[in-house]
């Protein structure tokens, strides 16, 4: 016998989870953009930390509809050296590290 396969969808198993993504550019002098994906809706901090974990800023804390997007950030009130953003959701936390070069 012959099957016929009227419709085929395939979801990405990738698409389905959140993701925190690398800032653009990295390193940088000024600013930089930091993107994430969000498999559901939710309310999102956004948080910067320098290298020995102390907390800077809070960059976002709002809600957000599922799907891709980005927040931009300057550098104007820091120095040069490594720094760490957190994004962190109800069911998602991820870590990145983002250089400053003046």
């Amino acid at each position: 016998g012959i099957s016929v396969v009227k419709e085929f969808k395939t979801t990405s198993a990738i698409q389905m989870l959140s993701s925190l993504y690398q800032n653009v550019p990295n390193p940088f002098s000024h600013s930089t953009t930091i993107g994430f994906f969000l498999a559901k809706s939710a309310n999102v901090k956004v948080k910067l930390y320098n290298s020995v974990g102390e907390l800077l800023d809070v960059l976002v804390s709002e809600n957000y509809e599922e799907g891709e997007h980005s927040i931009g950030f300057s550098s104007d009130k820091y120095s040069s050296g490594t720094y760490f953003y957190r994004i962190e959701t109800e069911n998602f936390v991820s870590t990145k590290s983002l250089l400053i070069q003046k």
